[in-house]
């Protein structure tokens, strides 16, 4: 059976919505650049882009990116989520885990992706001035992932790209107690209750 997407066309197409990601945010530098609708709906966001597309300048594809590289967020989760599946319940050769023993693996797997630039960025912050008021609770529930499930999370996030692991950690969750070997139906359920609570 010829297979939907390869580990090499889903890393690639990772590799792209990451460029997208990156360049999306590294356009945010010029505040005259059109702004996204990430996860809400910006009337003015979409004015500005209508604006930028009928008089285009030499800045049509940075305000391309700024508005349109987010995508690469639901894209990269899409793919994550379609290796997760992929190597955990159609691959037989990987022996079965725990739930538990599942979440520690990959909170210790994102947890070394966060550690070295998050320790970088602490010490950069603690010794620039007009610092943003980071405070040790913040720092350990960034560390533990739970930030981005506390309330008002785009306060305390900093940098605001760090709410990332959370968001994984909890999809790895999800997955593994909810997802992981169930019904198609009930995972068509979970999606229509998710869509009914938007």
């Amino acid at each position: 059976m010829k297979e939907i997407l390869t580990k090499a066309e889903c890393s690639a197409m990772r590799g792209i919505a990451i460029i997208a990601i990156v360049l999306h945010n590294f356009c945010h530098f010029n505040g005259k650049i059109v702004q996204e609708n990430e996860y809400q709906f910006i009337d003015f966001n979409n004015d500005r882009l209508w604006q930028v597309l009928s008089n285009p300048t030499e800045l049509l594809p940075v305000h391309l990116l700024s508005y349109f590289g987010h995508y690469g967020v639901p894209v990269f989760l899409f793919l994550s989520g379609f290796g997760l599946v992929r190597k955990y319940e159609i691959s037989s050769s990987l022996p079965k885990v725990n739930e538990g023993g599942f979440i520690l693996y990959h909170y210790l797997k994102l947890l070394r992706m966060l550690i070295v630039g998050f320790s970088i960025f602490l010490v950069v912050d603690a010794v620039t001035p007009g610092r943003f008021a980071f405070h040790w609770e913040n720092v350990l529930a960034q560390l533990l992932m739970y930030i981005n499930v506390l309330p008002q999370p785009e306060k305390i996030i900093w940098p605001g790209i760090y709410w990332f692991f959370g968001l994984m950690l909890q999809l790895y969750i999800v997955y593994r107690v909810l997802l992981y070997r169930r019904s198609s139906w009930l995972v068509v359920g979970l999606i229509v209750v998710c869509w009914l609570l938007q």
